[in-house]
């Protein structure tokens, strides 16, 4: 399966990338470049920029300033991993926040990819149910899925055919400069066959 998900990317790729727009973009790029120039747990304006690209919600406000506080203060720490994220954030909203963990993750580490479901999705991979397991196991469980999320990704970065696709998305978008897991997952969440 892995060798031919390019095939429908390839066919579709002027649909895909009209689908990717500048604002968002340029909001990704925002969270990227500001992230080192100013003090996220407290530059509002970055939070609102950073919320409305990845979609964040979470449950309470408080969860918000964990969720800031935490990017802020590991934002050089280019060591840190989904494990302690996870559990970082379960302690202050009671939940497993797999998704926003992992976008603050891929924030500090550009050349790791979310989790998200769409591109879950095109790699034939799922997260696991939330019923009858305990949060720890979960925790482990989610972070597996991750580990072969990154994996997967670095494996289809490394073929020809998407050095074709992000020459394309290089040549629609020359003003940006994003890594190549930026590219694939954007390519990827914007495919829906």
């Amino acid at each position: 399966m892995i060798l031919s998900i390019f095939d429908p990317i390839v066919y579709s790729i002027e649909i895909i990338l009209k689908r990717i727009t500048l604002p968002k973009l340029d909001a990704y790029t925002l969270t990227q470049t500001k992230l080192q120039q100013v003090d996220v747990s407290n530059d509002q304006l970055y939070q609102r920029k950073y919320n409305g690209f990845y979609r964040v919600r979470l449950p309470s406000t408080n969860a918000y300033s964990t969720y800031y506080e935490l990017l802020e203060k590991n934002k050089n720490n280019k060591n840190i991993d989904l494990t302690y994220i996870l559990n970082e954030l379960l302690h202050v909203t009671g939940r497993v926040e797999t998704s926003f963990g992992s976008k603050l993750l891929a924030t500090i580490n550009p050349h790791i990819p979310p989790l998200d479901s769409v591109v879950l999705g095109h790699l034939n991979l799922r997260l696991p149910t939330r019923t009858g397991q305990s949060k720890p196991s979960r925790i482990q469980d989610c972070v597996k899925v991750h580990d072969e999320l990154v994996e997967q990704m670095h494996q289809l970065i490394a073929q020809s055919d998407f050095q074709q696709l992000k020459a394309e998305f290089e040549k629609k978008f020359p003003c940006y400069s994003f890594t190549d897991v930026k590219i694939l997952d954007l390519l990827l969440w914007q495919h829906r066959p």
